[in-house]
């Protein structure tokens, strides 16, 4: 399901393209080469290759590189169905956005969401996995969006104190000064919310412990339900790279995942290619996720290249360095760093 991307919130698109631009509904299919029903109340979720041909018609029927914050502007909690009530019922702002970043494979996984804390302040990173990606800084923006206005609306005076957006500064900024409703660094090298740490410890208004544990449940069901087989690979790389010793290293291979799961190393790429999720992209985004666990101990960085499989340190300092825009040694040196200063409410483990 992870590789899949929910229909309500894509039909957000085509109520953008409607509302703001006056495109048709059926126009923007035709446009996009899909069926006039691939949005169609009775599909839960689309592939993610639908939805990469629905936002680069829509970026190019749009025109105007306003579509990002046109669109999330017209995102509601309702728009992510359970994980939107899931999302407004948390006890602070800073709950509800770690419930973010750890279910956004609910919605859609183009990409992560990160947490990442300095000295009084708290950012909401948001990274595609795929470098080019369709559409790619509209759908950044478009992700971002809601969080900054949802933690207005959720917790009275909630207020981003900026945000970095990675796109050159425009002729007119002002439609995204709106948007977002603070200030915007513009031609930044990532895409992200700022927020402060005292924001983040506000309560949500329509905070319900009770109704909130339910939610996580039925989201939790919910992922698990006609799971996708990169999904199944997601976990089974997960578990290859769960530990903190050298003898994990090579067991994710495709050849390994394949036998795991019981196919052909030919029968599991056929089965990713018609989900659109490569296998190096899924072993990618495991390894990315596993480092900066193991980064967070006192491991060698040594050793816990070795752990994600790689030949030689180097080749793992490369890669980190892509994917999050520090080197290891800077990553862990930030980590212990917020560690000390993490509050209360980001230090809870919620099931």
């Amino acid at each position: 399901m992870p590789e899949m991307v929910l229909t309500r919130y894509l039909q957000t698109l085509a109520e953008t393209l409607e509302g703001d631009y006056g495109v048709r509904r059926a126009a923007f299919f035709r446009a996009a080469k899909l069926p006039a029903n691939v949005l169609g109340e009775r599909r839960e979720r689309v592939l993610a290759a639908e939805a990469d041909a629905l936002w680069t018609a829509a970026t190019d029927q749009a025109g105007d590189g306003l579509l990002g914050v046109r669109f999330g502007a017209r995102v509601r909690y309702s728009s992510y169905a359970t994980l939107g009530h899931l999302l407004v019922t948390c006890d602070t702002v800073g709950d509800g956005l770690q419930v973010a970043v750890d279910h956004v494979g609910y919605v859609g996984m183009g990409g992560a969401l990160e947490l990442s804390e300095a000295a009084a302040e708290c950012s909401l990173i948001y990274r595609p996995f795929q470098e080019p990606w369709a559409a790619a800084q509209e759908r950044s923006e478009a992700v971002l969006l809601p969080f900054a206005r949802f933690a207005r609306w959720t917790a009275s005076g909630v207020v981003p104190q900026r945000v970095c957006l990675k796109r050159k500064r425009p002729a007119d900024p002002k439609p995204f000064l709106d948007a977002f409703g603070t200030k915007i660094e513009f031609g930044r090298a990532t895409n992200k919310i700022v927020w402060s740490q005292a924001s983040l410890s506000q309560p949500m208004t329509d905070a319900n412990a009770s109704l909130n544990e339910m939610l996580r449940r039925q989201v939790r069901r919910e992922l698990e339900t006609d799971e996708a087989v990169a999904a199944k690979v997601r976990r089974f790389l997960a578990e290859a790279l769960d530990g903190e010793d050298a003898a994990t290293a090579g067991t994710c291979s495709i050849e390994a995942c394949a036998a795991a799961l019981g196919v052909s190393v030919r029968t599991l790429q056929r089965q990713l290619g018609q989900e659109q999720s490569p296998f190096r992209d899924l072993l990618k985004s495991a390894r990315f996720h596993r480092a900066k666990m193991l980064l967070q101990t006192t491991l060698p960085v040594a050793q816990v290249s070795h752990i994600l499989g790689y030949s030689e340190p180097a080749a793992f300092v490369r890669a980190f360095r892509i994917w999050s825009g520090h080197t290891p040694t800077q990553y862990r040196a930030h980590a212990v760093s917020n560690r000390r200063q993490r509050p209360r409410h980001l230090k809870e483990h919620h099931r």
